[in-house]
């Protein structure tokens, strides 16, 4: 949990502090300073005493981070119990409740649910839904949009979704199903401490993001579809739609490209377009968008070896440099060299082509020489290959001289 609360919420979140008493009383007056869409829900203190008491310390501070009205990211201290209630229409969002410190419980659809530590909590913001915070609470919201998860859903399953989509409330973070999703919660918000805003400011990349979350809520936690979902009925591929797909996705790698868009252009459902990546292409369209933009990224790399490394990656959805070097590392061995680049060690690289030279080599403490033949090859990746032949010389061959005898050998007869 430390990578979500460590370093506190990241730069650009609006924050809001309370320290009066009476705007968390019966009229919830700290309703009126957030968002249009939470207004109607309320924030009261759990201690009703406190609620006539004056201005003192520093009572709850939130800090609210919205991106692109997919995702929404909330840190939430509280001094003293809360009762957060969702009133009106609710929130059109499926919510993953962390906590650093104090417990905290959930009731929603008629079931409470405490999680404190490891165990976490996933709930839909439906009206009526309610949670209760303890003194001296620490909490982690991840709210993402639910027509994101039904379309993704629909996709999957190959029917829309004739029921609102329910998750388990419990979850168990420490478990091997969960930890897809943690990694991509500290990898978002590791991201989001960048300097240059990390997903934020890259709509590119957060339509993936947003694609990849939804995907592995999905397939890895438990919701009144996974039975559906597992059965996996088999619909007939057509190759022409993953042609057609496949094409688009080449010409447009370079925009912020979902995964609707791509099914659309092909001509089929989202639900046929993971069918046919998986059938002809043991792969996912997410994971096949992933890899078209590394190679078109590298190709970029190669034609512009004197532009930045980073100005480049982020036209490809890879918000900085490092981002781009661990998805290129994981998806070749080979290191990718530019041409006329100057490497850790300061020595200038040649550029593409063939040299052959010869050089003398130190074989060590005996300090033999021996004539090295060094071939570098360029494959037209930017890869170096490099072939040495060593040829150590022979001893030195020394003049035969018989041992000299001994005086005693020379009496004996």
């Amino acid at each position: 949990m430390r990578d979500l609360f460590g370093e506190g919420p990241p730069p650009g979140c609006s924050v809001l502090e309370v320290r009066d008493p009476r705007e968390m009383a019966e009229d919830s007056a700290l309703s009126h300073r957030l968002p249009p869409r939470e207004r109607q829900n309320t924030y009261r203190l759990r201690d009703r005493s406190l609620w006539r008491s004056g201005t003192g310390p520093l009572l709850t501070r939130l800090a609210i981070r919205n991106i692109d009205d997919l995702i929404i990211l909330a840190w939430n201290c509280d001094r003293y119990g809360s009762d957060i209630g969702l009133n009106g229409p609710g929130l059109p969002r499926h919510c993953v409740g962390l906590m650093d410190a104090g417990p905290a419980a959930v009731t929603a659809r008629g079931v409470t649910t405490v999680y404190r530590g490891q165990q976490g909590v996933i709930y839909r913001g439906d009206s009526g839904t309610r949670v209760q915070t303890s003194d001296r609470s620490r909490r982690f919201n991840f709210w993402i949009c639910a027509r994101r998860l039904d379309r993704t859903l629909a996709a999957l399953s190959g029917e829309a979704p004739r029921q609102p989509l329910v998750f388990a409330p419990a979850l168990d973070t420490s478990a091997e199903a969960a930890a897809p999703l943690m990694r991509l919660l500290y990898h978002l918000v590791e991201d989001l401490r960048t300097p240059d805003g990390g997903l934020a400011s890259n709509p590119v990349a957060l339509a993936s993001f947003a694609d990849l979350v939804a995907d592995t809520m999905l397939r890895r936690l438990p919701h009144n579809y996974s039975a559906a979902l597992a059965r996996g009925r088999e619909h007939t591929a057509i190759p022409a739609h993953l042609r057609r797909a496949e094409a688009f996705m080449e010409a447009y790698a370079d925009a912020a490209l979902s995964l609707d868009a791509v099914a659309a252009a092909s001509g089929c459902s989202l639900r046929s377009l993971h069918l046919l990546f998986r059938r002809f292409r043991g792969s996912t369209p997410h994971a096949a968008l992933q890899a078209l933009r590394l190679e078109r990224a590298r190709a970029a790399l190669l034609a512009e070896p004197e532009a930045p490394l980073a100005a480049v990656v982020r036209r490809f959805g890879f918000t900085n440099a490092t981002r781009f070097r661990e998805a290129y590392a994981r998806r070749s061995p080979r290191r990718l060299r530019r041409p006329g680049s100057v490497g850790r060690s300061g020595r200038w690289r040649a550029p593409v082509g063939r040299c052959t030279t010869r050089i003398r080599a130190d074989h060590g403490i005996r300090r033999l020489t021996a004539a090295c033949r060094v071939e570098s090859q360029y494959d037209g990746a930017g890869i170096v290959l490099i072939f040495i032949q060593c040829h150590p010389p022979a001893p030195a061959r020394t003049p035969f001289r018989a041992a000299p005898r001994s005086r005693s050998a020379a009496r004996s007869p």
